[in-house]
């Protein structure tokens, strides 16, 4: 019986199959930030949901908050060194012209999902400072067109935003 152990977990793991990874896609930003706004801004979280095919399921609050409350599904988004992570944060870092390019990866090619970018204000814990939203209909695998990401929305006190336009919540997904 000890020598058909090592034979039938090796037959259990031939005929189950290791899960295949989907392919998976890069996706590329050029946001244009007004310089008014970069003194109150420190850096931009992006995230991506997966199955959502309209905007209005991300309300006018911190992603992080939202998240487990709408069963959001999050995306894992690799890094720079190959790990993943819930969102990416990017220092922000205008060059000419008040735009900033900057990459995902990770993405799982498929269909229906929403790109949250989050600008996150120099407080610590940081603020909310505003928020966008963006449909991506498709990802594939490989390089994807650019994304035209909708504006960052800046809240102000009628959407619950304070008089500098921070909503008080740390928006952040992995402190």
């Amino acid at each position: 019986m000890k020598a058909c152990a090592p034979w039938l977990a090796l037959a259990l793991t031939a005929a189950c199959g290791l899960e295949e990874p989907r392919p998976s896609g890069r996706l590329g930003f050029d946001l244009l930030v007004d310089r008014a706004v970069s003194d109150k801004v420190a850096s931009l979280q992006v995230a991506v949901l997966a199955h959502v095919k309209d905007c209005s399921v991300v309300g006018r609050d911190c992603l992080a908050a939202q998240v487990a409350p709408q069963k959001l599904e999050l995306e894992t988004l690799t890094d720079a060194s190959g790990r993943g992570h819930k969102a990416l944060t990017f220092p922000l870092a205008l060059g000419d012209g008040g735009f900033q390019s900057f990459a995902v990866a990770g993405i799982r090619a498929g269909r229906d999902y929403a790109v949250v970018i989050e600008a996150l204000t120099r407080d610590s814990p940081p603020n909310l400072y505003g928020s966008s939203c963006t449909i991506l209909p498709e990802v594939t695998a490989g390089a994807n067109k650019p994304l035209v990401a909708t504006p960052v929305s800046r809240f102000s006190p009628t959407d619950g935003g304070t008089d500098a336009g921070a909503t008080a919540c740390d928006p952040r997904l992995e402190p």
